[in-house]
């Protein structure tokens, strides 16, 4: 009985998205709308830039994997010993 019981309480929250997907409900459905049209409204609302000179970017320094690699491609391998 206990291992029904926790079968169920594991598939609960599950069950519960499939029941209200198959009623027509769509969770998060009017915060989605929500962001989505502040979002247009946001894009709408931008003045076009008059000024031709462009917006110089910024460069990031590397991190993570790509810092590894950026350090690594500059030296040559180890020598066999």
């Amino acid at each position: 009985m206990t291992t029904l019981l926790a079968s169920l309480l594991y598939l609960a929250p599950a069950l519960l998205i499939a029941a209200a997907l198959l009623r027509g409900r769509y969770l998060g459905e009017r915060t989605f709308t929500a962001v989505v049209a502040h979002a247009r409204r946001r894009i709408a609302r931008r003045p076009a830039r008059r000024h031709g000179r462009a917006r110089r970017r910024r460069t990031r320094p590397p991190r993570g994997g790509r810092l590894v690699a950026a350090r690594m491609a500059g030296r040559a391998p180890p020598l066999a010993a």
